[in-house]
């Protein structure tokens, strides 16, 4: 196999060479001249006429030019421009040292570019050029995609040809436009304020500057919005202040920098351009294979980036020079339109820095994402073990406030000093907002970055006021007005609906049910508290259960969506919830004139929820039912759906999480069937009719029941008017297993027409007798004074309600 030396010895010169990259092939007049001192008398004499050149023959069709015209202006290669700009990084001219032998010189005496049939040319075109590159008879291997009627990039072509530019002419046509850090289409880029994320970049300038670094490559991670692209730019500066930028690509899919196709080319043409060894050695590395740029992925990293700077290294040691490493940084990983591509890239850069052959690395990385499921996966189950560092972005915590407090301070006051109407250089400017009005949208956007620059370009821009249209923020951060026209969160819904279509549609409504559980858990179901093993219930695995979602769902359903929220992984399900990052995207979720079809419809989730409560309730009271078999325990069983998580596959670990379940269940049943029971679009009742009052345990104390009083009571309401024989709750016997139940007294039962008025504010309990209950000691009509049945068919129960307090005093 032929070692890098030999691969990288010059081919027949410049002209032969560029004819293999751009396909171009012989003139006529070439083929029989035999020399290229003929091709150049050919081409003088081509150029005799130079009026023919100089003015176009009408304004409309100027003059057309031929490949080979094109070719014969080419001068032989001189080393000189090969070696382009010095550079004390890897890749300077101190690094030269034995490259010469490498890359060859040329002919010395051939430096000059002929003036050819260019000189003075202007306003000229190619039309419909077709390069093809025949080489043993192949087919075509490589395409000019550059427009040659094009006079800019014409004449762009012909000065780089001597100066060391061969390679950025190739590289240029499939480099992506915008990715670099100081490219006009980013313009402004973002930018960390001087007094935001301080700590964070002074860890970044100490790791570029320490030799003795324990990383080569570090992972800079954090949820939507937080500010890491602001972070990539203001290091990416800092880097080429200091003279260790090697190259940068910013990933956006909103400006269609999402394609991975151009990401190594766009990095080699920032190495090429900036670093004359690696141009010397990259302009021979695609004179012998100019097809490598539509290799592979891995094909192009290991051509393009190992194998020359493992070269320059090698050069640096055996020079016994000790140069300072280039910083490549690649933000928004997450956003390239191929989650592959993305794995792939981070194990490329894990083998690199795992080479223990490179010494001393010419190249540390830095990596900017959002903690993506997949890529999170990548770092944690790679093998081998990426050696690398992270560093993580929070948006909630109270240095993340203070921060954005500063962004909007600064941000607000520029505007209002741009709006002010003194020309006087010494007029002092007073501070806007006051600082009430800035501490009230401080409070609003919390931590968040992306939130905050909303803020202020809503704020800056369009008509009105400053003032008022600070006004018509706050109101809408604060939900007092009413919804209008004017929606200053415009562009953060657009961000957060760009997240959201991400997750597919087949699943699309687990996720909106996971997410709505969430936001409803603080905010309306009762809690743990004060329990053993407490708190909220909000574990990842105990909410899935609960759902009825089996593992595989939950996490695929999610999977699109750690930007916004943090998932714990499978491990840790048990023991840890999902959590918001910042407030904001849930409150986008629920209004729906933000979110369109993503809106989470609340009254509906709602419901489910009541339901599964219910569904859980009656679960977990079957254990109460003393025949040995019962269809109802069975039904009830089915109705759960799958409950594997937490009760088979890890059982020994999930029994605390079944006993909070079963709390849980049974704090929030009659709770929430309260909270929807007037929901006319869902109503409970049908639910309610399915439920096992006959499993009720036989005494429910006073003090632990208020939820279920409170129903019964609003039940008969709403029950009004249905025929007695459906209805939950009865005050006559009116059934069979009625008569029944009432037969094992012996005096007959206290009825009424209606449940006392009293029933919610006193603290009364009650006595439940059924056939599936033990037969009990059945307490004195004396203290009993009203009986009710509840329940329908096989699942009725009598209901002895006991007399309040203030009736045993009476007594």
């Amino acid at each position: 196999m032929p070692s890098l030396f030999d691969r990288l010895k010059p081919q027949r010169g410049k002209r032969e060479y560029l004819r293999k990259v751009l396909g171009i092939g012989r003139s006529p007049r070439e083929s029989h001249a035999g020399s290229a001192q003929e091709a150049v008398s050919a081409s003088a004499s081509a150029s005799s006429s130079p009026s023919r050149l100089r003015e176009p023959t009408s304004e409309h069709h100027p003059t057309l030019l031929t490949h080979s015209q094109l070719l014969d202006n080419f001068a032989e290669p001189s080393t000189a421009g090969l070696l382009g700009k010095q550079h004390e990084s890897f890749g300077s001219a101190d690094s030269q040292a034995g490259l010469s032998d490498v890359a060859g010189h040329g002919d010395r005496n051939h430096e000059a570019t002929l003036a050819g049939s260019f000189q003075g040319a202007h306003n000229f075109r190619i039309d419909n050029p077709t390069f093809l590159n025949v080489v043993n008879k192949s087919k075509v291997v490589y395409k000019i995609e550059k427009p040659l009627n094009d006079r800019v990039f014409v004449e762009k072509f012909l000065k780089g040809i001597d100066i060391g530019g061969t390679v950025l002419l190739i590289l240029d046509k499939k480099r992506v436009s915008g990715a670099e850090v100081d490219s006009s289409d980013r313009e402004p880029p973002p930018r960390c304020h001087p007094e935001t994320r301080k700590e964070l970049r002074e860890t970044l300038n100490a790791w570029v500057s320490n030799p003795r670094r324990r990383w080569c490559f570090i992972w800079l991670s954090g949820p939507a919005g937080a500010g890491k692209s602001a972070v990539a730019q203001t290091f990416a500066e800092y880097c080429q202040g200091i003279g260790q930028l090697g190259a940068t690509f910013f990933f956006s899919k909103l400006q269609q920098r999402d394609s991975p196709n151009g990401l190594i080319a766009t990095l080699a043409y920032q190495f090429a351009l900036e670093h004359a060894g690696y141009n010397h050695l990259i302009t021979q590395i695609l004179s012998h294979n100019p097809g490598i740029l539509d290799k592979t992925l891995r094909v192009q990293f290991y051509k393009l980036i190992v194998e020359p700077f493992a070269f320059l290294a090698t050069q640096q040691s055996a020079d016994n020079s000790s140069q300072k490493p280039l910083v490549v940084i690649i933000d928004g990983l997450d956003e390239c339109s191929d989650e592959d591509a993305q794995c792939q890239l981070i194990q490329l850069i894990g083998e690199y820095v795992h080479m223990p052959t490179l010494g001393q690395r010419p190249l540390i990385w830095l990596v900017c994402s959002r903690p993506e499921w997949h890529i999170k996966r990548e770092f944690a189950q790679a093998d081998p073990r990426i050696e690398s560092g992270r560093e993580e972005i929070s948006c909630n915590a109270a240095e993340d406030v203070k921060d954005v407090y500063r962004i909007l301070k600064d941000g607000l006051q520029k505007i209002r000093n741009k709006t002010s109407w003194t020309l006087s250089r010494n007029q002092p400017q007073a501070q806007w907002p006051v600082e009430s009005k800035l501490q009230r949208l401080s409070l609003r956007v919390g931590g968040l970055p992306v939130l905050a620059s909303t803020v202020i370009r809503f704020v800056g821009e369009g008509s009105g006021s400053p003032d008022s249209r600070l006004e018509i923020c706050l109101m809408y951060l604060e939900a007092v007005g009413e919804p209008g026209k004017v929606k200053p969160l415009d562009s953060l819904d657009s961000f957060y609906q760009q997240i959201m279509i991400r997750v597919p549609q087949s699943i699309l409504p687990v996720a909106k049910q996971i997410l709505a559980f969430y936001i409803l858990s603080r905010s309306h179901m009762k809690q743990l508290m004060g329990r053993v093993g407490g708190g909220y219930f909000e574990r990842v695995g105990e909410v899935g259960s609960f759902l009825g979602i089996d593992r595989d769902t939950f996490y695929s359903a999610l999977q699109n969506l750690h930007s916004v929220i943090d998932v714990p992984p499978a491990e840790l399900a048990l023991e840890k919830p999902i959590e918001f990052f910042h407030k904001s995207f849930p409150d986008f979720l629920q209004d729906a004139s933000r979110s369109k079809v993503f809106a989470l419809d609340m009254n509906r989730a709602r419901y489910d929820i009541a339901v599964r409560t219910l569904d859980w309730h009656n679960h977990f009271i079957s254990v109460n039912c003393q025949l040995e078999e019962c269809a109802l325990s069975s039904y009830a069983e089915h109705k759960l759906g799958d409950t594997r998580w937490i009760r088979y596959e890890i059982s020994d670990e999930a029994e605390p999480s079944i006993s909070r379940l079963k709390d849980f269940a049974r704090l929030n049943c009659w709770h929430l069937c309260n909270t929807v029971l007037f929901d006319s679009s869902d109503p409970i009742v049908a639910e309610l009719a399915q439920f096992n009052f006959c499993h009720l345990p036989p005494f429910a104390s006073g003090t632990g029941n208020p939820d279920l009083r409170r129903l019964l009571v609003c039940l008969p309401t709403f029950l009004e008017g249905e025929a007695n024989d459906a209805g939950l709750i009865r005050y006559r016997t009116l059934t069979e297993l009625d008569k029944h139940l009432a037969d094992r007294f012996t005096a007959p039962l206290p009825l009424s027409n209606s449940l006392p008025r009293d029933l919610t504010a006193e603290e009364r309990s009650f006595w439940f007798i059924s056939s599936h209950l033990p037969d009990e000691e059945i307490p004195s009509l004396n203290d009993i004074p009203m009986a009710f049945w509840i329940g329908q068919g096989d699942r009725t129960v009598l209901a002895l309600l006991t007399k309040s307090a203030r009736e045993r005093l009476r007594k």
